[in-house]
């Protein structure tokens, strides 16, 4: 679940300056608070690798990381522009943002859709669809690269310092002992729930195995991979047609007028390039031999 937080005094006012950001939960039971500007940003240019003082980490050592402030203060010192960009965004309530935790990255690009879908109410703010899908996390995964979140494949990767990729505002807001009591306090598990599954969410990431973790990774993965085959492309319409040799496509049944300069009374009828990824329209016919390619 994704929420808006705005600044004190300034609710329903859906402005950028009236928000201190969007808040997600996390796997671990933290939360964190997403300010809605981002940037294609390098990591850390080559040059300047050894200035990075923090060795490389395993890919469970980045998700079990729960602080994301002072590695990000580590990639500033080095002179990272991911890093430079994040942390130019600051809130009098909960301070300076920094670059995500991989676990933080990870479940940005999880729940996406839910974080545009709120951010589209907010005058000022980016979509995080507009930029590529791949975040930096603050970890480095060794000599020459650093963890990132995949949007493509769901999962974590080793890249590049000196890649472009997405550097998305966060800070991480720890669950209290005394917010967990508050928010379960009266509450009843429902028939035939145990009351134990609603304390799993509040575990401690270094609570799960190492099997339990992977096992949650590939769940999520197999959920999107069916909720990408669901979704009708134009690849699977019998109106998406090729018209050059440069494997570039055009839609039959939609169109546009364009004035004809030589002849005012007769427009140009134009149809609407499209390519084979796109999602499909409201004029949408499935093909008969839908082979998917």
């Amino acid at each position: 679940m994704a929420w808006i937080i705005y600044k004190e005094g300034l609710e329903g006012q859906n402005r950028l300056e009236c928000i201190e950001g969007i808040e997600i939960d996390l796997l671990n039971g933290q939360k964190a608070l997403i300010y809605p500007k981002y940037s294609e940003e390098v990591l850390l240019d080559p040059k300047d690798r050894d200035r990075w003082l923090d060795a490389g980490i395993s890919e469970m050592r980045a998700l079990r990381l729960r602080d994301n402030q002072a590695a990000t203060a580590a990639l500033l010192k080095a002179g990272s522009p991911a890093a430079r960009f994040a942390t130019k965004f600051t809130s009098e309530k909960f301070g300076r943002f920094g670059l995500p935790t991989l676990l933080a990255a990870m479940e940005i690009t999880e729940q996406k859709g839910e974080i545009d879908e709120l951010a589209r109410k907010i005058y000022g703010a980016d979509l995080l669809e507009d930029f590529s899908c791949n975040l930096w996390s603050c970890s480095r995964c060794n000599t020459n690269g650093g963890w990132i979140a995949s949007g493509n494949s769901g999962c974590a990767d080793g890249y590049g310092l000196d890649g472009r990729n997405v550097a998305a505002p966060l800070v991480l807001l720890d669950v209290t002992a005394d917010a967990f009591k508050k928010r379960t306090a009266g509450s009843v598990a429902p028939q035939g729930v145990r009351a134990g599954v609603y304390v799993l969410k509040y575990m401690e990431l270094k609570d799960y195995t190492e099997e339990q973790l992977r096992a949650e990774l590939k769940r999520r993965y197999d959920e999107r991979q069916k909720e990408r085959e669901s979704i009708k492309r134009c690849r699977h319409c019998e109106y998406m047609q090729r018209f050059n040799d440069y494997d570039l496509y055009n839609c039959r049944v939609r169109t546009f007028t364009r004035k004809n300069r030589y002849d005012k009374n007769n427009p140009i009828v134009v149809h609407y390039s499209v390519k084979k990824s796109d999602k499909a329209c409201d004029k949408f016919k499935q093909k008969e031999n839908q082979d998917g390619k």
